[in-house]
């Protein structure tokens, strides 16, 4: 029997109709192909992008950049197994990751295999540091790998039986344990068939969020907001090649990007990475759900980022 883990924010966070979604997507990519930081990557291999994980009306904009460029990238026909790592909203994990227990997850675009193999020998050399989420219903309440899927699924829908999926939620991480699992996905991040997703939202920013930290105050709130998660995001593409400065930088500022602790574990295996002297980060795109005018406002921040080899 397949056990399948659920579309559960099908219809809500994005279409649940095949052929809506599809047309969708296909405009957000189009207009994300046509814009000139989307096409200076052609000819590159895409080992890795930073992906936001809102409703689609909101950050799938965004989100369309970083596929863009894997679509259109050198090793788009090599790729057969795409990992997901997202931060997990509603449960708290201490100190570890897990993975899923289903065979494959649907989508309203058709089902993504998950790679059972590889889930087998992350738990069987690193049986501390991951595990199997007992029960599927913790995995369809979390959004930020879902939100994933059905654009992985249309970017790949011409050999969608050849590809499958490693979805990570990943928890509260020491630095010893950010290490450790940015070991155990190196040898993946090597391969020419392995594409890594970070799924992330950048700042949380309200009083709803408990987070009203201006950077700033000598320009408008939305403009303060945007060069606090420019900072960040230049620790992470001047900087990819140094882990601690986008560390430091959350230390620092506490920004609320809810995917910190995915994001510094795909730093540490770029680090430790056979080619790690080879990739470069490349900002693609910046936006936020809403302008935040007054202390009394609320926004979340979107970016799209690739790592390129």
């Amino acid at each position: 029997m397949v056990i399948a883990r659920r579309d559960a924010f099908a219809g809500a966070w994005y279409q649940d109709d095949k052929e809506a979604l599809s047309h969708e997507l296909n405009d957000y990519l189009e207009k994300a192909s046509s814009t000139s930081s989307t096409s200076i990557h052609h000819g590159k291999k895409v080992k890795a992008i930073i992906s936001p994980h809102a409703g689609y009306r909101y950050s799938a904009p965004t989100s369309a950049h970083g596929y863009s460029c894997v679509l259109n990238s050198s090793n788009y026909d090599k790729i057969r197994t795409v990992f997901v790592l997202g931060p997990c909203h509603r449960l708290y994990l201490d100190d570890q990751c897990v993975l899923s227990k289903c065979d494959q997850c649907n989508t309203p675009l058709g089902a993504l295999k998950v790679n059972k193999s590889i889930q087998s020998e992350l738990v069987s050399k690193y049986s501390d540091l991951f595990g199997y989420l007992k029960d599927k219903k913790n995995e369809e309440d979390e959004h930020s790998l879902e939100l994933q899927f059905p654009f992985i699924a249309y970017l790949f829908r011409e050999k969608l039986n050849q590809i499958q999926i490693v979805p990570i939620m990943v928890g509260d991480l020491s630095s010893e344990s950010i290490s450790r699992m940015a070991e155990s996905l190196t040898p993946y991040l090597d391969s020419e068939e392995s594409l890594f997703v970070i799924s992330s939202d950048f700042c949380h920013w309200g009083k709803r969020f408990s987070y009203q930290y201006v950077i700033n105050k000598d320009i408008s709130l939305s403009k303060s907001i945007q060069q606090l998660d420019m900072l960040g995001v230049s620790k992470i593409t001047e900087h990819s090649k140094n882990p601690e400065e986008f560390y430091n930088y959350m230390k620092k500022y506490k920004n609320t990007i809810c995917g910190k602790n995915p994001i510094l574990v795909m730093l540490n295996a770029l680090q430790k990475s056979n080619n790690w002297k080879n990739h470069e980060s490349l900002f693609l795109n910046y936006s936020q759900s809403s302008a935040a005018k007054s202390m009394e406002d609320s926004s979340v921040s979107y970016v799209s980022i690739a790592i390129l080899q």
